[in-house]
């Protein structure tokens, strides 16, 4: 097998290639990874060690190729595979989606897969609902092997304590933290929703209390960080990790949180979620596009929520009749207070 994805990207694309390439090597299958953020011209870091370039397709022998790109990207890597393997090899699609249909304009890349795979029972409905020919189409889901890359063994109170010490955290204080990227889309994500539930859960004055919220690419959506700058002045005890010069990484996070909070408005899968809890941290999030895997965990709790039309300022998504959720923050209080009690 070949996984062909953004091995070098810091995107949730990429590290699904990375999990699925690390879970093949973990279980003894004959597997090669290459790597295609550079030749899409996309942002990414240093290519993980033992993955090939894009050019090592020219000499790639036939064999399933398994694609982590959703379209168009995945139709101009499809455009550049040499013709040979567009002719004999069996093309894998892996997708993942965040709304309850996909784009109209994901039709055409149908036409160039063999199979599609998607990490939830969620995202294949979004497929099957939308797609003409997907029925033609084998629609598999296959999670996110999340396990394959852990970040430690399980949290322990000298864990927590630690990476609190490394980050100049409250060393007693209940720790909500929420991770995000604003190319992700701030509006999905809906960070703000987490300090809603963060203040009616802790008003001022009560038991010592922290929201973390961390995101490192504030540049890209000015305006969502502006919003974010204006809820950390508001409540000291909202701090916001927004990049240079402090950084706390994403592993540390999850070991100093208490909970790790996402009221977001969609997920196709929610790997956070499942790192978060994969260490033993509590995770509250909202219930509506939860991978069963996920919501099966015994470290996860989900919010009640309903569906509205979708409005996102950035553009991302602009189908007039998707639905993505809208977290029940009143509960979504009442669960953080339950868990800061014991």
């Amino acid at each position: 097998m070949t996984i062909l994805g953004l091995f070098a990207s810091p995107t949730g694309l990429g590290q699904g290639a990375r999990l699925m390439w690390a879970e093949q090597k973990r279980q003894g299958r004959a597997v090669r990874a290459v790597d295609c953020t550079a030749a899409l011209h996309l942002p990414g870091g240093p290519v993980p060690e033992g993955v090939l370039p894009v050019t090592a397709l020219e000499t790639l022998p036939p064999g399933p190729i398994v694609i982590h790109l959703n379209p168009p990207l995945y139709g101009l890597m499809y455009l550049r595979l040499p013709r040979r393997l567009r002719r004999s090899a069996r093309l894998i699609a892996y997708w993942a989606w965040e709304l309850d249909r996909v784009p109209a304009s994901w039709a055409e890349a149908v036409l160039a897969a063999d199979e599609i795979w998607v990490p939830s029972d969620f995202v294949a409905g979004a497929v099957r609902a939308r797609l003409e020919g997907a029925e033609e189409v084998p629609v598999r889901v296959v999670p996110h092997p999340v396990e394959a890359l852990p970040f430690g063994p399980r949290k322990t109170a000298e864990s927590m304590a630690a990476a609190r010490a490394r980050h100049d955290l409250p060393a007693e204080a209940f720790i909500a933290a929420c991770s995000f990227s604003m190319s992700s889309n701030y509006a999905r994500k809906n960070p703000m929703a987490a300090v809603a539930a963060f203040r009616a859960a802790f008003p001022p004055g009560g038991p010592a209390a922290c929201l973390v919220l961390r995101c490192n690419d504030r540049e890209v959506w000015p305006a969502g960080h502006a919003e974010l700058l204006q809820a950390a002045a508001q409540d000291p005890r909202i701090l916001l990790i927004d990049g240079d010069p402090r950084r706390i990484p994403i592993g540390d996070l999850y070991y100093a949180a208490d909970v790790y909070l996402s009221l977001h408005r969609s997920e196709g899968y929610g790997l956070n979620l499942a790192e978060a809890a994969s260490l033993g941290t509590a995770v509250l999030a909202t219930g509506w596009g939860l991978a069963a895997d996920i919501a099966a965990r015994p470290d996860v709790r989900t919010v009640s929520w309903r569906l509205v039309p979708v409005k996102d300022p950035q553009g991302a998504y602009d189908d007039p009749d998707a639905h993505w959720a809208e977290p029940d923050i009143a509960e979504a209080a009442a669960k953080l207070r339950a868990l800061a009690e014991g």
